[in-house]
């Protein structure tokens, strides 16, 4: 995805904080964190509790992920953060330059893309769909505070379990999909939610180029927009898997043939939706709502 970067030397809106209370302070005694996108700020939110701050840099659903330019509020942000969450994998460039630009203090970084092992120009950036995965990061995260608040060692651990216990439900219910619909075909706008997919067993049939057009801006080639709505009006598919974050033209008619020929639409997003819900809430509903457009009882 191609992410812009700019540091701005003028009044900002802060970025959203997500905290157990809603609010930072410079002398509340909590620990600083910054995430580049909500989800990764919604589980160390969940990790942190009361004792932490966080703020995720990218985190309004109702605007373009893909155009998320930085500012001087934000390298100030990272500058005082205690941990800073990197998605990795070329996906928020702009985490990276904003932590050259220095630090008042010690500082941990969480990189994602490292913790999970995937790397590589072409692979799905979207890790936090990767519900296998999400409890190495946690830990990933929760090492990180212990790191820089030792003394809430233990308070982070004990959220970290119960986030996991309640993490695990969740991949529970892919393998219930799995296990009903098994290969069920399936078509993607984009990628963002394609680890889920792979985990719950579903298998897309959509061109791969068409998710990668979208992803950069792009119009799609002519055949991919084809074979997209061949899929659609032919029944091909079960379901159409629609980013509600990045839309175009070409995406949006794609959604009403989807309405006009009765093929279920279940929208993702690139960030929590609504924003303050916690990561395990606004995951639910998303696999509530695959489930429900593929018939299949949770």
């Amino acid at each position: 995805m191609a992410h812009s970067l700019r540091l701005l030397c003028l009044p900002v809106v802060v970025a959203v904080l997500v905290t157990s209370c809603g609010h930072s302070s410079s002398t509340d005694g909590r620990l600083r964190i910054v995430a580049g996108e909500s989800p990764w700020g919604a589980i160390a939110a969940a990790i942190g509790g009361s004792k932490v701050s966080v703020v995720s840099l990218v985190a309004d659903p109702n605007t373009d992920p893909h155009s998320f330019s930085a500012r001087a509020t934000d390298a100030a942000l990272v500058n005082e953060a205690s941990v800073v969450i990197e998605n990795g994998l070329g996906y928020d460039p702009y985490v990276g330059q904003l932590l050259s630009t220095g630090s008042t203090g010690p500082r941990s970084v969480v990189n994602v893309a490292d913790v999970v092992s995937v790397h590589g120009s072409l692979a799905n950036p979207h890790l936090w769909y990767w519900l296998d995965r999400v409890p190495r990061v946690a830990a990933a995260i929760e090492g990180a505070m212990a790191k820089r608040a030792p003394s809430a060692a233990s308070y982070f651990e004990s959220n970290l379990h119960r986030f996991d216990a309640k993490e695990a439900v969740l991949v529970q219910e892919l393998n219930h999909i799995k296990l009903v619909d098994h290969g069920a075909r399936v078509a993607e706008t984009e990628r963002v939610a394609g680890y889920l997919l792979q985990e719950a067993g579903l298998s897309v049939v959509s061109p791969l180029g068409f998710a990668l057009a979208v992803e950069n801006g792009t119009a799609p080639s002519f055949g991919d927009q084809t074979t997209m709505v061949n899929l659609v009006t032919s029944h091909g598919v079960k379901a159409l898997i629609y980013n509600v974050q990045t839309v175009d033209a070409v995406t949006s008619q794609l959604r009403l043939t989807a309405d006009k020929h009765r093929v279920p639409v279940v929208g993702v997003s690139e960030v929590i939706e609504p924003q303050g819900a916690s990561f395990i809430a606004w995951q639910q509903r998303q696999i509530t709502d695959l489930e429900t457009a593929l018939g299949i009882a949770s």
